[in-house]
C-alpha cells in the first residue's frame, strides 16, 4: 500500500483499491478507487514531547476547570431561580424553538465541513 497525497497537502489517504491511477492532461482518468483517511504522522518521536504534549490537556483541565469552579461559586442560586421563575410559557417556547434552530445550523456548518475536507463522514 502506497500513501500519497491527495487534495491538500496536510491531509493523507492509503490508496486500498486495486487499480492504478492514470493521468491524462493532468486529470485522473479512472478515479474509482478506494482511499481511506490516514492519519498525519507525528513529529513527537522523542518520550519527554510526548509526555509534554499528553500532559498539557490535563493542565489546561485543572487551570480552567479551578477558574470555572470559582466563577460559579459567586453565582447567586437564588436569584437565578427567581429569575427563570419569572419567565413565561411563551418565553420557555421561543427559547425552545431558537435553540433548535441553532443546532440544526450548526449541524448544517459540520456537515459542510466534512464535505469540505473530504473526511468521509457520513452526513
Amino acid at each position: 500500500m502506497s500513501a500519497f497525497t491527495f487534495g491538500k497537502p496536510h491531509l493523507g489517504y492509503q490508496d486500498v483499491g486495486r487499480e492504478k491511477v492514470t493521468w491524462d492532461n493532468g486529470r485522473m482518468k479512472n478515479a474509482n478507487l478506494a482511499v481511506k483517511p490516514v492519519a498525519p504522522q507525528t513529529s513527537l518521536r522523542k518520550p519527554a514531547l510526548r509526555a509534554v504534549a499528553n500532559a498539557v490537556p490535563i493542565v489546561a483541565l485543572v487551570v480552567f476547570g479551578t477558574l470555572f469552579l470559582r466563577h460559579i461559586s459567586m453565582l447567586d442560586g437564588a436569584a437565578i431561580w427567581a429569575s427563570i421563575s419569572t419567565l413565561t410559557l411563551w418565553q420557555w417556547g421561543a427559547s425552545l424553538v431558537f435553540t433548535t434552530l441553532s443546532f440544526g445550523a450548526i449541524g448544517t456548518y459540520d456537515v459542510l465541513i466534512h464535505r469540505a475536507l473530504n473526511t468521509g463522514q457520513s452526513s
